[in-house]
């Protein structure tokens, strides 16, 4: 749906064009790495503006499915607006960090919901982790509130520099009544006339009122700056994430809305969601992963299916994914290595992975029937940074694609002297675009050490520094090659051309 609106995408992406032509000058690789990077961009639209665009493609639809629970979209907004306004009244606004401090459920999508409303950034924290974890985040976020449920409050540190409100459970909506239905034409008030008094549902890809021309009602009025403390800017904070350091450093990475907008217009693109799709949930709160899957159920006006709270994986999540139907999944390579197969899966149009390089075991047996792709990237580069093609089964000793640069994103693999390798060489990994992060959040020292200045981008442009190793394949795709060091910069590992390899020098320097 977003992709089909001129005012979100404005151009088709890059990945789409397959790599057919030959390289027969030491000039042609230059070119060729300029069209792999040449991605579509996205216009940017705040956080708020997305959800509450999607919510108002049926807000009868179901948006969020925890076991027996169903909210649907005009539910879930009247229970984040609600919330929204009080941390409004608290003084909370664009540029504040919130920490959500809830286990997978409602509560959490609501609390989520609610701080993105009100212009303030969210910082998701999961609260079975060790204090040891919660206590230096929370401290270093430097958050003015917290949401939390009550029997949680006194086992949590305090979150920054403020209090921890609690949110009760969430059951239905109990918001004033039934809005009335918004008659579109004549048959439509003939309808009502004989005593259509339940509001219709729209179907998938409709853009017209549906047979009876009645539409739901619509969403109560969204909130916007003249209800926020301050205005609400693209270039205001949306969410703070925490990625798991193996250094034990603690330091969050602040993604804006603009930053926001390229991931939201990414999974439409890559990921072929639509109001009938089912996108699991089963992602540790806390995690960047987390956020992807809201956003991929919620920002296109799909249903968000809540694994159970804790840890999930194995027969219990393939019985999950069997009896609720879904359609969309983003996992671990390792969590999906623990599901018993693949084949009793009818529902699942879309199986992704992320978080490390996918083994070729798994493509032979979730590629069939479906579209299965590797996705990679980091907390600073809004989860994916790249995105693959459709996979099909490889052999056991291939390396399996980490995927081309997502929209709005650049990837450069470079050698030491930042000069671009061309394909098959190794080289450290470096992404740009306007999906970057805006830095560490309250940390500018190590924000000019890992956010560093693009040489191939326009003045002003960052590039981030990954620490990661990578080569070009043939396709426009990259192979992951573990952290730095972990093998020479300039090895020759195969997709390249002798001709253009021996003479990169003397194009570069």
């Amino acid at each position: 749906m977003l992709t089909d609106s001129p005012d979100v995408c404005d151009a088709a992406p890059a990945f789409v064009r397959r790599a057919t032509e030959s390289i027969e000058s030491p000039y042609d690789w230059q070119r060729q790495l300029q069209r792999w990077n040449d991605t579509s961009t996205a216009v940017a639209l705040t956080l708020p503006r997305l959800l509450t665009r999607a919510a108002s493609y049926d807000p009868e639809a179901p948006a969020v499915v925890c076991g027996g629970l169903t909210l649907s979209y005009r539910e879930l907004d009247g229970h984040a607006n609600r919330l929204a306004r009080k941390l409004i009244g608290a003084g909370i606004g664009p540029e504040d960090v919130v920490a959500v401090a809830l286990p997978r459920s409602p509560e959490w999508v609501v609390a989520v919901c609610a701080v993105a409303h009100a212009g303030a950034a969210f910082l998701a924290v999961d609260p079975d982790a060790p204090i040891t974890r919660i206590a230096p985040i929370l401290a270093d976020s430097g958050a003015v509130a917290g949401i939390t449920a009550d029997y949680r409050r006194d086992s949590l540190p305090a979150p920054g520099t403020g209090p921890w409100l609690s949110i009760g459970p969430i059951t239905s909506w109990d918001g004033d009544g039934d809005a009335p239905l918004e008659v579109l034409d004549a048959r439509a008030r003939e309808l009502v006339a004989e005593g259509a008094d339940a509001p219709l549902r729209r179907t998938s890809g409709e853009s017209a009122p549906g047979p009876a021309g009645v539409w739901a009602a619509p969403l109560a009025a969204p909130i916007t700056d003249a209800d926020r403390v301050r205005p609400l800017h693209l270039r205001n904070p949306a969410y703070v994430v925490y990625p798991l350091e193996s250094s034990g450093v603690v330091r969050g990475a602040t993604m804006t809305h603009a930053a926001l907008a390229h991931l939201v217009v990414t999974q439409a693109q890559r990921c072929d969601t639509d109001p009938d799709a089912r996108v699991l949930a089963a992602a540790t709160p806390g995690r960047d992963t987390a956020i992807w899957e809201l956003l991929l159920a919620l920002a296109s006006g799909a249903t968000l299916v809540l694994a159970p709270a804790g840890p999930y994986a194995g027969a219990d999540l393939y019985e999950l994914m069997l009896d609720a139907r879904v359609t969309h999944a983003v996992l671990t390579p390792y969590i999906l290595a623990t599901l018993p197969g693949a084949e009793p899966l009818p529902d699942l149009r879309l199986l992704a992975t992320t978080g490390a390089a996918c083994p070729a075991k798994l493509t032979g047996i979730w590629s069939a029937g479906r579209s299965f792709v590797s996705g990679y990237g980091w907390a600073e580069t809004g989860l994916h940074a790249t995105v693959s093609r459709a996979l099909t089964p490889v052999a056991p000793h291939v390396a399996v694609s980490i995927g081309g640069p997502v929209v709005g994103t650049r990837c450069y693999i470079l050698d030491q002297k930042l000069n671009p390798l061309p394909p098959g060489v190794i080289g450290e990994i470096y992404v740009a675009g306007a999906g970057l992060a805006r830095g560490y959040h309250r940390r500018p020292a190590p924000t000019g050490e890992r956010l560093v200045a693009d040489p191939f981008g326009d003045p002003g442009d960052r590039m981030f520094r990954t620490g990661e190793i990578g080569c070009w394949r043939g396709d426009g795709e990259l192979d992951h090659h573990g952290r730095l060091g972990m093998l020479p910069i300039g090895q020759l590992v195969g997709y390249g051309d002798a001709t253009v390899l021996n003479n990169t020098a003397a194009v570069w320097r």
